[in-house]
Parts: structure tokens; sequence; C-alpha cells
């Protein structure tokens, strides 16, 4: 068996810091995870290794059950959010915003040509197939599947990401629709229209195996066991969604995505959430006007008490992502950075296993991949780690010209 390490990135940073403070942590995705801690008046870091890999397949994959998330189109979120109108009146509504039905629709029928594709291919390979929506997919259908397919773009790739639990559970994403998105995480575009080569490479054992290291995150407080707030559901029920909507009788979710959990007694139980984050954890105020206040802790070191726009903990899967846009450093500015002296004592770099954050906010939230937001309020505290137990199985397939 053949192995390749690859290298990429798992980044923290403290977002748009009152104080210029930016945290980062470093991790090789595949190999060698970095963390660097960057202040105004000092500089730590810390780094781990471990290593993930792409695994060159010798046997053929030959699934017996595929699970399909499919993606909520516009067209979709626009018939369901304003389901009381007619197609004509939906026109006219979309107009007055300076929306293009037509263009919609087009779209709409891209991505349902091409899930529609995925489906009969598989189909007809003698595999049983379900095809589900965000708000059906479940524990149940995951448990069900032998390999689970995203037909849309990365945002229902982490979607249904975060709730596979082990690392023997296939991911394999297809953009639907390669006009409208990159489609980072998927398979290239051209299994698209392709997919029955997909198929074909698949059951021949041309394709290599690739392990994704995933965020896992630990709570603790007074709100660790209420159940988070689904935000794609947000955008469905709550069109004005503010940061006051949280309060109780808001913050419920119809959605049986996440299983609820039985409440620890003790004061300070730690439970561990259901979910994994395969692009970055974010944590900060609900409302982004406001300060984040919060202490950090790199594995056993004393707590530094932080105040920015928030903290985002990226792998380095997410690193290509909002963290590589926050982190953007133009020529400009690496001409004027040269320029600055610096004017203390770096701190030495170390080994990182654990990131300790405790809460000092009081409308605060941790969200996990855009997706789910869970309270993380005042004396609240969480442990973000990573191990290779919880790396998420995905496919490397090569683009159309290209040998493995």
């Amino acid at each position: 068996m053949k192995i390749c390490l690859k290298n990429v990135s798992l980044l923290v940073r403290n977002i748009g810091g009152f104080y210029s403070e930016n945290i980062w942590i470093k991790r090789n995705l595949s190999a060698y995870p970095v963390l660097s801690c960057f202040f105004r008046h000092f500089m730590a870091g810390a780094s781990t290794s471990q290593q993930n890999s792409t695994v060159l397949n010798e046997k053929p994959f030959t699934p017996k059950k595929a699970l399909i998330l499919t993606k909520f189109s516009r067209y979709e979120f626009e018939k369901r959010t304003h389901s009381e109108l007619s197609e004509e009146e939906l026109i006219k509504n979309l107009e007055d915003r300076g929306s293009d039905y037509n263009n919609l629709l087009q779209h709409h029928q891209i991505h349902v040509k091409n899930r529609d594709l995925v489906v009969k291919t598989l189909q007809d390979q003698g595999i049983e197939t379900k095809v589900v929506n965000r708000f059906e997919y479940s524990d149940s259908y995951i448990d069900w599947a032998d390999v689970i397919f995203t037909t849309g773009g990365d945002g229902t790739y982490l979607m249904a990401a975060s709730k596979i639990k082990n690392r023997d559970k296939p991911l394999i994403g297809i953009n639907s629709d390669p006009t409208r998105s990159l489609g980072h995480l998927c398979l290239p575009s051209f299994y698209t229209e392709n997919f029955p080569e997909a198929v074909i490479r698949l059951k021949a054992g041309n394709f290599r195996w690739m392990l994704r290291q995933r965020i896992k995150i630990s709570i603790s407080g007074e709100n660790a066991f209420d159940p988070p707030i689904e935000l794609h559901d947000q955008q469905l029920q709550y069109p004005e969604y503010r940061f006051l909507d949280c309060v109780e009788g808001h913050h419920k979710s119809n959605s049986p995505k996440v299983p609820k959990l039985e409440k620890c007694t003790k004061p300070k139980c730690m439970h561990e959430l259901p979910v994994r984050a395969l692009n970055e954890v974010f944590i900060g105020e609900c409302l982004s006007s406001r300060v984040s206040y919060y202490e950090l802790a790199i594995n056993s070191s004393p707590k530094e008490k932080l105040k920015s726009s928030g903290l985002t903990v990226c792998t380095g899967t997410g690193s290509t992502s909002w963290s590589f846009n926050i982190n953007k450093v133009t020529e400009q500015c690496v001409k004027h950075l040269l320029k600055i002296r610096m004017g203390f004592k770096c701190k030495p770099r170390g080994f990182a296993e654990k990131i300790e954050i405790k809460s000092r906010m009081f409308d605060a939230c941790l969200v996990i991949d855009g997706g789910l937001s869970f309270a993380f309020n005042d004396g609240a505290t969480a442990i973000l780690e990573i191990s290779d137990d919880d790396a998420l199985l995905t496919v490397t397939l090569p683009d159309q010209c290209d040998k493995i």
C-alpha cells in the first residue's frame, strides 16, 4: 500500500482584534499542526505533530446502500419562504427585490438534472439509494448508509460531514452546479456531468482515500446542554433574525439533526458535542458590533484575557475559506510590515494538544461550520481538540486528464 502525505493547515485567529491581537493555530491537516499566537505585546505559539494521509486504494469500493444529501436551491428557498404566493406573484416579488426569477429557475434546473444523474447512476449499479434534504438528514439515515453523497456545494458537504461520527463512513461530494460555486470539497467539476465515470473509478478501486481532520468540541456551563440554533433553519423561520431572538421562546430548533443530551448535575460537567467541525469553529458575540471578551489557554498554560471581534479556529480543510480571507495579506501590507522593527521579545514556540476558551460574554455563540450555533455565555468553557479518531473519510479522484 502506497501512502502519500499532503500538507494542509489549521488556523485559529482573533478576528479584527481591538488590541491588534491575531491568534493563529496552524495545523497541517495531513501532517504537522502548528499553533502560534501573536499579541500586541508578546508572541506565543504551539504546534503538535499528528499524521493524516491520502492512501492509494487497492480494492474496489462497492457499497450496497447510498444516502444522497441534496442542497436546498435558492429557487426552493424562495418557494418555501413565500409559500403563500402563486408563481406569478413570486416572480413579481423577486423582480421588486431586483432578483432574476428566470436565472434562479435555470440554476435550480441544472442542480436537479445533475442530482438526478447521480441518483440514476447509483441505482443502475444496483445500489439502494435514498435522497434527503437538510430537514430530513438525521442519524438514522447516516447509520443506514454505507456511503454518503452530497449534491450541492461546499455548504451541503459541510452539513453532511458534521453529523458523521466515525472515520469509517465515506463522504463524497458532487458539485451540482459548478457555474455558481467552486466546490472545493467536492469531486472535480468534470464528474458533475460525468458521474458514471466516477462510479466506474470507485468500483475499479482507481481512487485515493483521504482522511480530513476535524475539531472535537467539549463545553460546560449553564447553557451547555441547551439545543443549538440551526442557522440554516433560521433563514427560513426568522428572515429578520437578530441576536435577541436567542432568548427563550426563539431558541428552539424544529430539526432532529442534533440529538438531545441528558443534563449533567455537576456544576462544571463537560460534555462532548455530537458534531464535529470540518472547516472552522467561531466564538464571539452574537451581535458582531459588540466586543468579544474571553480567556484563552493553550494546553495547561495560564489563561490570557483577550478582547476582539471574535475567534476562529479552523482546520487545514477550512484554511482555504473564511480563515484564508481573514488572514489574507497583500504585497503592500508585507512591504509595510517589514519596515516595522519588533520592540519586544518573542516567546518560544512549543507544542499544543488542546485549546481552552472561557467566555466572559453575555450574548455569545459557538458556531460550527456556519451551521450550528451553541450558546456560549459568561462562565461557559469550551475545549477544542483534534484526534485521529475524529477524522473524516473522503475520496479523491483525478481530474479529466490527470492520473492518480
